[in-house]
């Protein structure tokens, strides 16, 4: 497929051609709209085939700016006056001499005639009866044929939702979106789903992506706000709500904030005491600070994270364990699996070594899954940790934290398995235990 050069190509002349649009290949199908100063064609995602969106061309030269600019202008008013879902969303763009949009296609997403269009009634069928079940099965049917079909993976993460498999439903829709990354409808799903399955953070970097691309879009900001200030982070909170329109916004929910704001800031001098004191050696004094911090302002999953470690430093593994392990899916992944790996030593040190296994076992997943997304840069499993922060991590020797592993191999009962990742965590403390002797 020859790609549409937009620096030179003619844009009527642009038919089955492919074009790129945020990393997603498109086919460019038949042209819908001629016009004197833009040209409508439908778009085929060519990784699943179907027709979710058109292109609109706008063209070059001031009569294109202008018709554009009046266009995107109307439809940002009549979403903000709430009659958006008569209004096809847009997404902006500008490359070379060229304005274009896309926007959704209000036509078939397929032919009648496609392999997947029986099977896809029937699931939809199956949907509007209620039989969340059978619909699952029938989409799972369409996608074991072809597995990039995104309406199939869109339908059935609602079908799960339904059903209250959150987790299930959020990773069919992450995977719609890694398939078509520029649908709205797809993108709005994907931060509900998110938010409700419990994976704070990633609601709202994927909130942030919506904006990115929607920035008109204010279907989310609520629930952005709302993940905000549960995750710690009130700035941006308000920072969303200030952006909204005056009629979108709430007196209380923006009092809230403003709170949150000035609790957040109260707690965070108490955090910077703490952490001179715990680098002076005073650990008593550390986490009585910590503890009047998390008193203040509850919401910062760092502030738990650390108050965690010291709970764990100081010999209290029960509070440490649950205040690490409530704090996993709303930090950065490398401290998740700090969190997972720490709130096991907690557990093996309680001799509760069933549950450090599991633990383990999750960690070393997590650890496992970044890695290989971090190609080409070393990553050392983390030992256990007293702070973290965004400086780094002040953590305790690799040796000692093999003797915590070496103590779960020993005193596990015999009649529990040990996992291969508790072996691969074993190997890596020693041969970084190893280097750390060497290298003192």
């Amino acid at each position: 497929m020859q790609m549409l050069d937009l620096a030179n190509d003619d844009p009527l002349e642009c038919y089955g051609k492919g074009i790129v649009i945020d990393g997603c290949l498109y086919e460019i199908g038949p042209e819908l709209q001629p016009g004197y100063s833009k040209i409508v064609h439908v778009l085929k995602n060519v990784k699943s085939g179907l027709n979710l969106s058109v292109i609109v061309i706008c063209g070059a030269g001031a009569a294109a700016k202008s018709e554009f600019t009046r266009e995107i202008a109307s439809k940002a008013v009549a979403h903000t006056l709430g009659i958006a879902d008569i209004v096809p969303n847009i997404m902006t763009m500008q490359v070379e001499r060229w304005l274009f949009y896309i926007q959704d296609y209000i036509g078939p997403y397929e032919s009648d005639q496609s392999p997947a269009r029986k099977v896809m009634s029937v699931g939809d069928s199956l949907a509007q009866q209620g039989k969340w079940q059978e619909a699952t099965d029938a989409y799972r049917e369409v996608l074991a044929n072809f597995p990039f079909h995104t309406v199939a993976l869109n339908n059935m993460a609602y079908a799960l939702e339904r059903m209250n498999r959150m987790t299930e439903a959020l990773q069919a829709q992450r995977k719609a979106v890694s398939i078509e990354p520029n649908y709205l409808p797809y993108l709005r799903s994907l931060v509900g789903y998110a938010a409700a399955a419990g994976y704070l953070r990633y609601a709202v970097e994927s909130y942030r992506n919506l904006k990115e691309k929607y920035d008109y879009d204010g279907s989310r900001d609520s629930l952005a706000i709302e993940v905000c200030l549960a995750i710690g982070q009130p700035e941006q909170a308000l920072e969303i709500d200030e952006e909204r329109v005056d009629g979108n916004r709430d007196a209380e929910l923006t009092q809230r904030i403003t709170s949150a704001v000035q609790a957040k800031q109260k707690a965070a001098s108490m955090v910077e005491k703490a952490k001179e004191s715990l680098f002076a050696g005073n650990l008593a004094g550390a986490l009585d600070l910590m503890r009047k911090a998390y008193a203040d302002y509850d919401s910062d999953p760092m502030l738990r994270v650390n108050l965690g470690l010291l709970l764990a430093a100081n010999g209290e593994y029960g509070e440490a364990k649950g205040l690490l392990l409530s704090s996993v899916t709303s930090v950065p992944e490398k401290v998740a699996i700090s969190c997972l790996l720490n709130a096991a030593f907690a557990c093996i040190r309680s001799g509760l070594y069933e549950e450090g296994i599991k633990l383990i076992a999750a960690g070393m997943q997590e650890f496992t899954w970044l890695a290989e997304e971090r190609t080409g840069s070393h990553l050392d499993p983390p030992s256990f940790a007293y702070w973290i922060d965004k400086e780094g991590s002040l953590e305790g020797f690799y040796a000692d934290a093999l003797q915590i592993i070496a103590q779960l191999i020993e005193k596990s009962p015999s009649h529990v398995q040990l996992p291969e990742s508790v072996v691969q965590l074993a190997t890596l403390y020693r041969e970084l235990a190893t280097a750390e002797a060497q290298n003192p």
